[in-house]
């Protein structure tokens, strides 16, 4: 796979919707810039590390700048009057790994980075070549910032760095550290400078505004002479020597790119850029020692709803077995009461287990890992996981999940927040779906039909399940179907008629709950109420507490998340919808949405997909840049 942004291309973007990369390290660490260059957000650096992987990530070395004949070549300081792509940047390429070209006056230098998979390093090679009659003289700058991802350095906060005998250096500020090398040039103390305050444009835009700085202590100044070639690089680590060099660490990660292409030379170009997206969010969770799933960058970390989403598409659609039967067992060993975790906290507290669905998605991926694999030695391991949840939403579990007497699921109250809408500001719930909602009883429904067929497989009794789920399936029609709105109802009991996208999930899941005609009626109103620009909104837009826009500060951006916002990861479901109510037809139908998702699939990120896009002409994403259900369910 291989991008290319030409000057053309590049100058057409402003500063807030200039596209970024993301590069990972298969830890949960990344290196993220825009095509320009610049960082869009607070979140972003060349080399964001996660020290407790895939948790505890810091902004290690913010960037490198670097001047020539003392005039700045790079994309720093970005000022929020001045947002435009460097006048020397020629062009930017992506190939599995960014690089920059950048040229003026015979002067050419190309910028390779590179993050080896498995370790918490970068390095970023400098191939300068000049064709002028000249000499020309380059000072790199590397700019720390030491801090936290998303939070901001104070001016005040000084940074040390002390030289180690093989001229590496370890910069410090309090107990962050970086340490930095480099080939082909010197690194020698300098002169403290401090740049800032800086400017995020996204983070700007969205009403996130903060001070921040970076700081450098380091220099290095080297002569390029007429008609010469050299090769500069720097190598960053937390503090460690790095374990690779530059040209291992290329080697490294192209052959991983053709471990993952290479079962899928027969797809189309588009289906490969998706299976190379799907690769950051695949990581391995250090406090577990299994693989588990990033739910979305530059912020979240591995969420045990949006993993089980993902599985499928992330997983299996990709054919990394080995990855998935290990995600699957890591859930599965922490499950308690029947629940799985929700998330993991970011310094080794208990995980937390807020959530109603998050269980119900692990039994259908655990079907969905079998319907791929076959492998019956894994159901046999996974299934007293499976028996014990359906035991315990049967009989009853933490905050009010059980069976009510007609077969369906009821979870929660007025101060719970279980389903994906989750969203409670000032002790207040935006989207209250306490009760029975709509999509969890299709989950349930899928989860025992599910259970009987690989009970029936391993050999186990399977006539409870069968039985549970024909009483749930005897009830849910009556029970949630809207005459009014030839629909299904968001919640009953409390009874919610607002126009969502949950509905979809009793028409399009394997083991649809609802007659064709009735199937056909939620499609019709979905395409008429939910149907976004690249995306499905979170409610009708001819609602009357339709959120139009996706900005602000967080409290408007959390009023609006699931108040009309558009949601990536919702178009799998709903083209699922669409095939099962309508065939082929329905496959034509949402055959605009998709052919609009690849027109723009670069937009915002390059090598993902948006997490959200505002809920009226919502073209550009917001939110993560890259979300793994987003990418996982559009590959599915």
């Amino acid at each position: 796979m291989r991008l290319s942004y030409d000057r053309s291309s590049l100058i057409s973007y402003n500063g807030e919707d200039v596209p970024v990369y993301i590069s990972g390290n298969g830890l949960g660490g990344f290196s993220s810039q825009s095509i320009w260059g610049m960082h869009l957000r607070k979140y972003q650096g060349l080399f964001v590390a996660a020290l407790n992987p895939p948790v505890e990530r810091q902004v290690l070395l913010w960037d490198i700048q670097f001047l020539v004949e003392g005039e700045e070549w790079t994309r720093f300081p970005m000022k929020k009057d001045n947002l435009n792509a460097p006048k020397n940047l020629k062009k930017f390429v992506f190939d599995g790994m960014p690089h920059y070209l950048f040229g003026s006056g015979g002067l050419l230098i190309d910028q390779r980075i590179v993050m080896p998979y498995k370790e918490n390093e970068v390095h970023v090679r400098y191939t300068i070549q000049n064709t002028a009659k000249t000499a020309y003289m380059v000072t790199f700058r590397p700019l720390f910032a030491l801090r936290p991802s998303g939070e901001a350095n104070l001016k005040t906060k000084d940074i040390r760095a002390d030289k180690h005998d093989d001229g590496s250096w370890d910069v410090q500020r309090e107990s962050y550290a970086c340490r930095l090398s480099s080939d082909g040039i010197i690194l020698q103390m300098a002169e403290k400078s401090i740049f800032g305050p800086l400017s995020y444009p996204y983070d700007d835009a969205m009403g996130d505004e903060m001070e921040d700085y970076v700081q450098s202590v380091l220099e290095a100044t080297t002569d390029i002479p007429a008609g010469t070639i050299r090769e500069i690089t720097f190598h960053a680590t937390p503090g460690n020597p790095p374990r690779y060099s530059f040209a291992e660490a290329v080697n490294i990660n192209r052959r991983r790119v053709n471990a993952l292409i290479e079962p899928f030379r027969d797809k189309d170009h588009f289906f490969r850029e998706l299976v190379m997206a799907t690769d950051p969010f695949v990581i391995l969770r250090q406090s577990t020692n299994h693989v588990s799933i990033v739910a979305g960058y530059p912020w979240f970390t591995d969420w045990g709803r949006d993993a089980m989403i993902a599985f499928e598409g992330l997983l299996l659609k990709t054919k990394r077995y080995d990855d998935a039967l290990s995600v699957l067992v890591g859930f599965a060993e922490h499950e308690r009461d029947g629940l799985i975790p929700n998330m993991f906290p970011e310094h080794g507290e208990p995980p937390l287990y807020n959530t109603v669905d998050a269980s119900l998605w692990f039994i259908m991926a655990v079907y969905a890992y079998y319907k791929h694999t076959k492998d019956t030695d894994a159901i046999e391991t996974l299934f007293p996981t499976v028996n014990a949840i359906i035991s315990h939403y049967e009989s009853g579990t933490k905050h009010n999940i059980h069976m009510d007497d007609d077969g369906l699921i009821t979870a929660g109250d007025e101060n719970t927040q279980l389903t994906w809408m989750d969203v409670r500001f000032d002790n207040h719930s935006v989207t209250p779906r306490h009760g029975k909602a709509v999509e969890i009883n299709a989950y349930w429904y899928n989860a025992l039909r599910m259970a009987t067929e690989m009970a029936k497989v391993i050999k186990r009794p399977y006539d409870r399940y069968l039985n549970l789920a024909k009483k749930a399936e005897d009830t849910f029609l009556e029970t949630f179907w809207n005459k009014e709105n030839q629909c299904l109802y968001d919640t009953v009991e409390p009874y919610n008629d607002h126009i969502r996208p949950n509905m979809l999930y009793a028409v399009g899941l394997p083991f649809s709950l609802i007659p064709k005609k009735h199937m056909q009626n939620v499609v019709d109103v979905a395409r008429d109420h939910l149907e976004g620009m690249k995306g499905i909104l979170s409610l009708s837009r001819h609602d009357p507490a339709f959120k139009e826009i996706y900005a602000g500060s967080l409290k408007n951006r959390d009023l609006a998340y699931h108040m009309g916002t558009a949601w990536g990861y919702l178009v799998g479901i709903y083209i699922d919808a669409c095939h099962k109510a309508y065939g082929k037809k329905g496959l034509a139908m949402a055959k605009p949405l998709m052919e609009r998702i690849k027109h723009d699939f670069r937009e915002g990120c390059i090598n993902g997909y948006g997490e959200v896009f505002d809920g009226k002409d919502g073209w550009t994403s917001k939110g993560c840049f890259t979300q793994a259900w987003s990418v996982a369910e559009i590959l599915r």
